[in-house]
């Protein structure tokens, strides 16, 4: 299988002059980029296409967030770019902006667009966007957690509009969040959206023992979408984790009949990782992939869009990276 690469220089400028040791800093997408070049100078030469994406507008993410939150964002660049400085939004120490950050987070948005018409032409099913800023924090009305404006939950959208374009039904849209952390503002988009049948799962840290102490344990359904937080204790790993994609996620899931898959793929589960606490081996993550790459062909005409969350080792990122785009390729996994 090909697999579409997107990536942008844009991405590494947002706050690239950062002098403070900030955990989500412009070194997570080149080590990834460089892991992966590395990857596509072996024997998987023609496996891989690297391709920039196009910016989105201001006006193409009112779609999904308020006018309030992304002036709030604009107005925060427009002061760091007369200042010459970095800003915090709206007083958050974990949201930090600069003259860059509008265009590294409008170009992050339009390469879940761009993934989602690629995978629709049926050229290539499968892409990996390694861009930041993320996005799985954020809500419709506010930044939160390093994340600017919600990247996969913009790529649910876009799906919808492309499937429609294409005089198709209305996608079942599955979502698997394995960051460290809940992911609440993808969360909060699929239960007020439940016009569009979501199938959401967060699999995370133990919400009391983790930042940003929501997700608790729970399998909500909402008309046709189902929202599923499963939480794994500090110190749990590869073998919980198998244990639950395969007694629970993946029978669930072929149950619930997606037609596309979008990955929240963090890396901050990672044994290596300095703010979780979980220890998750780097071929876990080219595991967990394909048992998804698995459903995805059986399913959904192999569609599987893969988009950079958290994770901030940049040894672990390199590795898990590697493994996770083997697995799209359909390399075998430990």
């Amino acid at each position: 299988m090909r697999v579409a690469i997107y990536e942008s220089e844009l991405c590494e400028k947002h706050l690239e002059n950062l002098k403070s040791d900030f955990p989500e800093k412009p070194d997570r997408v080149k080590v990834i980029s460089s892991a992966l070049h590395k990857l596509q100078d072996s024997q998987h030469l023609q496996a891989l296409e690297f391709l920039t994406p196009e910016p989105v507008t201001t006006e193409d993410l009112r779609s999904i967030h308020s006018s309030k939150h992304i002036q709030n964002i604009n107005s925060c660049v427009t002061q760091a770019t007369e200042e010459q400085c970095v800003v915090k939004y709206l007083h958050d120490s974990d949201v930090l902006l600069d003259s860059t950050s509008n265009e590294a987070a409008l170009v992050a948005a339009g390469a879940m667009r761009d993934a989602v018409q690629l995978v629709y032409s049926g050229q290539i099913t499968k892409a990996f966007c390694n861009v930041r800023p993320p996005g799985h924090h954020a809500h419709s009305y506010k930044a939160e957690g390093f994340c600017l404006y919600n990247n996969v939950w913009f790529g649910v959208t876009q799906a919808r509009k492309i499937a429609l374009s294409l005089a198709l039904p209305a996608p079942r849209i599955a979502i698997i969040d394995w960051d460290v952390h809940h992911g609440d503002g993808t969360e909060n988009f699929v239960l007020r959206n439940t016009d569009l049948p979501t199938y959401f799962l967060s699999l995370h840290q133990k919400w009391t023992t983790i930042w940003p102490r929501t997700g608790k344990e729970c399998y909500k359904q909402r008309e046709e979408s189902i929202c599923i937080n499963h939480n794994l204790k500090p110190g749990e790993g590869d073998v919980e984790v198998k244990e639950y994609f395969q007694n629970f996620l993946i029978p669930d899931l072929r149950k619930w009949k997606p037609d596309i898959i979008f990955i929240s793929c963090g890396f901050d589960a990672h044994v290596l990782d300095p703010i979780g606490k979980l220890n998750y081996s780097s071929s876990l993550y080219g595991w967990m992939t394909a048992q998804l790459v698995d459903v995805a062909n059986e399913m959904c005409a192999g569609r599987l869009i893969s988009v950079l969350e958290g994770g901030y080792n940049l040894q672990a990122l390199g590795e898990a990276s590697v493994e996770h785009v083997k697995a799209l390729i359909g390399l075998d996994a430990e």
